[in-house]
């Protein structure tokens, strides 16, 4: 059953919906998601909409029960694509999954939902949001909420919530214009994060998706990596700046109010879909996993800081500290660096080289 969240603006005019004309103006000025702007631009064709005569064969979904070794085609054949993807398991039932895409059925772009109940031997196609504009970003919060952000009708972030493991989904709430969504999600709680061409802003409810309130921030960038912490209380919107920084707000009272920006990555090759392989390098993807990866999984680019030390006659050795479920960046940590704080990063020893 269809039920409709609740969206409340910090900046009313946020919610205001713009004209074509102030649409394209924005477009044009700003720096746009790959996908978004094929979709738009797709939409505006004479011929946009009108199936083709005729479509490419399609295989059946096939299935090697207990085989480890072969993929399965969980998309309905019947699409003609289903790209962008994203998935998330259930942690009150992990034989629950939720995969997402966005797909296109000849006619119209849509979000779909393939929903397995039985562990992934299985699954049912279902639509999320159609008239849509971007692949999925999926997220499970504790109590079994699933969260579904897209963008609907242009460049619109939306998120639609399940109740019942991805069958039935909600109406979208619908957070004003912008582009590049994702979401991340812990005990009852969602943040979405998004940008609006390019200005940095997210979404938040507290409640399972009954009700959100909408941030704007000040700094520009594009795209966002949202995290929340294990106690719920601490938010983070991480972002490839304009810049070419990578930074970061944070809001440690559940979005009450938010410090920011923050410098993560000073360093070359975290600028927007930059080719330079970097630390936390954005490469056109919704950011996913600071800290944990940070250092160790780039093959010793010159661009990353632990190379440069090991360059200048420092050994550098890398081990991983063991993540707490409390342990919070202090206040003034908090206005330093990402490196500073206590959230998964790793522990860096060093000691000096032999002559």
């Amino acid at each position: 059953m269809s039920w409709t969240p609740q969206v409340r603006f910090e900046n009313i005019e946020s919610g205001r919906r713009p004209t074509d004309q102030e649409i394209e103006d924005k477009v044009t000025q700003g720096r746009v998601s790959n996908t978004a702007l094929s979709i738009y631009q797709a939409r505006k064709r004479p011929s946009f909409g009108t199936p083709m005569p005729y479509a490419p064969s399609k295989f059946a979904r096939r299935h090697y029960p207990g085989h480890p070794h072969h993929a399965i085609e969980i998309s309905d054949p019947g699409l003609d694509r289903s790209d962008e993807t994203a998935v998330a398991i259930n942690p009150r039932n992990p034989r629950n999954i939720v995969a997402g895409a966005a797909s296109f059925n000849g006619s119209q772009f849509d979000n779909t939902a393939y929903v397995s109940k039985d562990g992934g031997y299985t699954w049912k196609t279902v639509t999320a949001l159609t008239n849509t504009d971007e692949g999925a970003g999926i997220a499970f919060d504790d109590s079994a909420n699933c969260y579904y952000v897209t963008m609907q009708g242009g460049f619109f972030p939306v998120c639609v919530i399940s109740r019942d493991g991805g069958l039935t989904w909600s109406a979208p709430a619908a957070f004003g214009f912008g582009d590049k969504t994702a979401v991340a999600a812990r005990g009852n709680i969602a943040l979405c994060g998004f940008d609006r061409l390019n200005t940095e802003a997210c979404a938040f409810t507290l409640d399972g998706g009954v009700s959100w309130a909408v941030h704007d921030f000040t700094d520009r960038g594009l795209g966002t990596g949202p995290l929340v912490s294990y106690d719920h209380e601490h938010f983070y919107i991480i972002y490839s700046a304009l810049d070419n920084n990578l930074k970061m707000y944070a809001s440690h009272d559940q979005g009450a109010t938010w410090t920011g920006p923050t410098t993560i990555v000073p360093v070359p090759g975290n600028a927007p879909e930059s080719t330079i392989a970097g630390p936390l390098s954005y490469e056109g993807g919704a950011l996913d996993k600071p800290g944990d990866e940070c250092c160790d999984r780039w093959p010793r680019p010159a661009a990353c800081p632990l190379y440069r030390q090991q360059q200048a006659g420092t050994d550098v050795h890398v081990e991983q500290r063991p993540r707490s479920n409390v342990e919070q960046p202090s206040e003034c940590e908090s206005q330093t660096s990402w490196r500073r704080t206590h959230v998964a990063l790793p522990v860096v020893h060093q000691a000096r080289r032999s002559p």
